[in-house]
């Protein structure tokens, strides 16, 4: 994360290869997987950009903007 200049609590774009994108916040790495460059995503996260385990994605830190309420009826 730290050449990535990607910190914890920082919402990033991740982008796969097929140029479907989803917000995330980023959360603390697992022991193993500290120094690895990799990154854990959630299912609903690899569902949103019809990735796979083992495929690459890009991400990117973003600002993100506070969003207005919203009422579901």
């Amino acid at each position: 994360m730290a050449e990535a200049n990607i910190r914890i609590d920082d919402i990033i774009e991740i982008r796969s290869h097929s140029g479907r994108k989803a917000p995330a916040k980023v959360a603390s790495p697992f022991t193993e997987d500290k120094g690895t460059g990799a990154i854990r995503l959630d299912r609903y996260l690899r569902e949103a950009l019809t990735v796979s385990l083992q495929d690459g994605v890009l991400a990117e830190t973003i600002v993100a903007k506070t969003a207005r309420p919203l009422v579901l009826t």
